[in-house]
């Protein structure tokens, strides 16, 4: 008998991870219990987003997921946001999908790539200068840890590109907003007596398996890197629940919820206790969410996993069936 292995974790409460040894015919077989009829697994919902800028006047952000201390949404712009804006209550996180961003706060000021993760802290007043750009938000009530080294810095801003003016300042998150003017150089000089700065990190592009950016005792963000593999290694969470935004590469998803393609601009919700693992022809990246509190898709839904038969599974992964 062909066997794969699962990888138990108890993250983010526990780091220790079990590896067990499994048949893989009866992992993704339902099983039964004398007396007691389970409910029938749901599938997995994908919700995809065009992972290329595509030009529109300025919009909020899309919601994708929610609950009580965490929010996800994702951003495009050309241009700069139309207000200041002001966190009253959570960490805002970022990561820059595609195209250049000039995050302007009261820390200081720093040009972003594709590749970049930085952390605004609460109560920091920011705007944003986008071109032809997207990126991730992620909304955290609790302090969020940096685990990375800065790559680079914010440094105090100097104007060239406009010039200071009377600017609306939002303030506030979640569903209550107040709006006022404030004076922009002001916002920016506020730096001089401040001296945290924004820490822009980035990923090691050799680094493979989960690289953790941030964390709070129940919110991890981070990225999974992959290499080329035949989806004989599971995975599964018997704490939390997590998110995973597809980035690069192409990646089949099997798990006990059904399988499904991923590509660029994807989101998939792994439910807590379920195994599942990828199948891929190259090198595939994605941004990792643990959660220990169940997150709600407030996104529509582009399509779903499929369940298929136990022929057409294992066939997914050859290394496996042979």
């Amino acid at each position: 008998m062909t066997t794969s292995h699962e990888l138990l974790d108890g993250l983010p409460l526990d780091e220790r991870v079990v590896r067990l040894e499994r048949d893989p015919r009866l992992l993704l077989t339902p099983g039964r219990a004398p007396g007691r009829t389970p409910p029938p697994p749901q599938p997995l919902d994908v919700v995809s987003f065009n992972p290329t800028y595509v030009p529109r006047p300025f919009s909020p952000p899309d919601d994708i997921y929610e609950n009580a201390s965490t929010r996800i949404e994702l951003q495009d712009m050309n241009g700069r946001q139309p207000f200041y804006h002001r966190n009253v209550s959570v960490d805002e996180m970022s990561y820059q999908v595609t195209g250049p961003r000039m995050l302007i706060t009261e820390l200081g000021t720093v040009n972003l790539e594709p590749g970049d993760f930085v952390r605004i802290p609460v109560g920091v007043a920011h705007d944003n200068w986008g071109r032809h750009e997207i990126h991730l938000l992620f909304y955290v009530r609790e302090r969020m840890q940096e685990q990375l080294q800065a790559r680079r810095r914010s440094e105090p801003h100097v104007f060239g590109d406009w010039q200071p003016a009377e600017v609306t300042e939002m303030i506030g998150d979640g569903d209550v907003r107040t709006f006022q003017m404030a004076d922009e150089q002001l916002l920016v000089d506020h730096v001089h007596a401040d001296e945290r700065r924004l820490n822009v990190t980035r990923v090691d592009q050799s680094a493979r398996a989960t690289t953790w950016v941030w964390k709070s005792p129940s919110v991890w963000i981070g990225m999974t890197a992959l290499d080329p593999s035949d989806g004989s290694e599971y995975q599964r969470h018997r704490v939390a629940e997590e998110v995973q935004y597809q980035v690069e590469g192409k990646r089949k998803l099997v798990s006990q919820c059904g399988c499904v393609d991923l590509e660029p601009g994807d989101f998939v919700k792994i439910p807590r206790g379920c195994a599942f693992t990828s199948v891929s022809d190259a090198t595939t990246r994605y941004i990792s969410v643990l959660s220990l509190n169940p997150l709600e898709r407030l996104a529509k839904v582009s399509r779903q996993a499929e369940f298929r038969s136990m022929e057409e599974m294992l066939g997914l992964q050859p290394a496996v069936s042979r």
